[in-house]
């Protein structure tokens, strides 16, 4: 009877702790979700204030600044690296979409050059790793990572799984498209008076968009 007893004594507090723990969960669950609807509302309204705007790769940078203010202003939301697999299904299956037998065959015919550019261009990457670790102050793997040619996301959804620094790789490769989306249109409008105009070929339109 008094173990009974001691045992109906402690039972009001257990129940309290255990529903305070329920509701403690409860407002984490809420609030992620809350950040993450906030996340992805602000990349899409990023990603259509960039095409108003007519600025390149809009769905791309508009999203990234539009996310970028939310994790910088709110917070970082967590479960980015399953948002990242997601949207590399969905970029996969739209560059799948354009793979038609004409592309194909012109990517085949293309492809030894293609190989050329790509060894030259990670060695060039390989090459500069080394000092640019050193300039940067981080690791050997996080230099690589920030040379190595790649696209933004999947190359930082990469240096997290190889245990890199993650924010400076896409700190790196952010520069890097800034870079080309300000110089290569200013390089092509300052020759353009002494370029003669291309002439029409059979890859063009979504192919030769994939090619570049």
């Amino acid at each position: 009877l008094a173990d009974r007893a001691r045992h109906d004594r402690h039972r009001p507090a257990t129940s309290r702790a255990g529903g305070g723990a329920v509701r403690s969960r409860g407002k984490a669950a809420l609030k992620a979700g809350l950040l993450a609807l906030a996340m992805v509302a602000a990349a899409i309204a990023g990603a259509f204030v960039f095409r108003a705007l007519d600025l390149p790769l809009a769905y791309i940078l508009g999203a990234l600044a539009g996310s970028a203010v939310v994790a910088n202003a709110v917070a970082p939301m967590k479960g980015g690296r399953i948002l990242r697999r997601a949207g590399q299904l969905f970029v996969g299956t739209s560059v799948g979409v354009l793979l038609t037998p004409e592309v194909a065959a012109e990517l085949a015919r293309l492809l030894p050059a293609m190989l050329a550019v790509a060894l030259a261009s990670n060695a060039a990457g390989v090459a500069l790793a080394v000092p640019v670790a050193w300039i940067a102050g981080t690791d050997r793997l996080t230099g690589l990572l920030s040379c190595l040619p790649a696209g933004m996301a999947e190359i930082a959804s990469l240096a997290r799984d190889l245990g890199a620094n993650e924010q400076t790789v896409a700190i790196v490769h952010t520069l890097r498209v800034i870079l080309v989306l300000t110089l290569v249109p200013l390089w092509l409008g300052l020759g353009a008076p002494a370029l003669a105009p291309a002439a029409p070929c059979a890859f063009a339109g979504a192919g030769g968009v994939l090619l570049v």
